[in-house]
């Protein structure tokens, strides 16, 4: 007959196990997120925000490749990607564009407003390959990206590993892309301050012109009135 006690010392000893565990994940998570955010907040130009949004998800999620899409009225258009020809092909995603609501699987982020995993990507009958050359992507985690309440693109993370991506993973990966949203709104907002100084410059610029244009005639006039005076 077993000893009750050495079974409670045992489960203990487990349960203390977990949740070191956990405790060290976060600690990891806390750890990538902010270098993560380091990185991400060094710049407000909105072309860079774009590619180092890329270059840091590394810190959060691993991933063999990995892109941005962003919503342009009813349209997703891959913006930005990273590491597709490591398996052969041209690597260019860039051609990738489609009506959001064709696409069931970001319809779905849309409609839930949470991440996506889907471990194994073979066995998903919702799963479509866009270029033949992205075979070689056997597990795929997703994240939707919100500002201000509005969906405005998505983070997609490819594994050529079947079952390599957990739900884990898409939490992770929707925590950064809180952080992306951000990023990408400072961004957007600097861009269209600097915008609207630029126009102001212009305006003024040309308005300067355009009073010199006017006064010129009269500076002739005065100028024949001296000179024959």
């Amino acid at each position: 007959m077993s000893d009750p006690t050495n079974i409670s010392y045992e489960a203990i000893q487990e349960e203390l196990a977990r949740s070191q565990l956990a405790e060290a994940e976060q600690r990891r998570l806390s750890q990538a997120l902010r270098q993560a955010g380091a990185a991400l907040n060094s710049t407000l130009d909105y072309q860079e925000v774009l590619d180092r949004i890329l270059d840091a998800m590394s810190y959060v999620v691993p991933h063999d490749s990995s892109n941005i899409m962003l919503i342009e009225s009813d349209m997703v258009r891959v913006f930005r990607w990273r590491n597709y020809d490591w398996f052969g092909g041209d690597g260019y995603a860039g051609s990738i564009t489609f009506k959001l609501e064709n696409v069931s699987l970001l319809r779905k982020m849309q409609q839930h407003r949470q991440p996506l995993v889907i471990p194994y990507v073979a066995r998903d009958p919702n799963w479509v390959y866009y270029k033949e050359e992205h075979r070689w992507i056997q597990s795929y985690a997703a994240a939707p990206i919100h500002s201000h309440g509005q969906l405005i693109g998505f983070l997609n993370v490819n594994s050529a590993t079947p079952g390599f991506y957990t739900e884990a993973d898409a939490e992770r990966l929707q925590a950064f892309a809180d952080q992306a949203a951000l990023a990408l709104e400072n961004a957007r907002l600097f861009e269209a301050e600097r915008q609207r100084r630029q126009e102001a410059e212009n305006l003024r610029d040309r308005l300067e012109e355009l009073v010199a244009e006017r006064t010129l005639p009269f500076k002739g006039q005065r100028a024949v009135k001296r000179t024959t005076c």
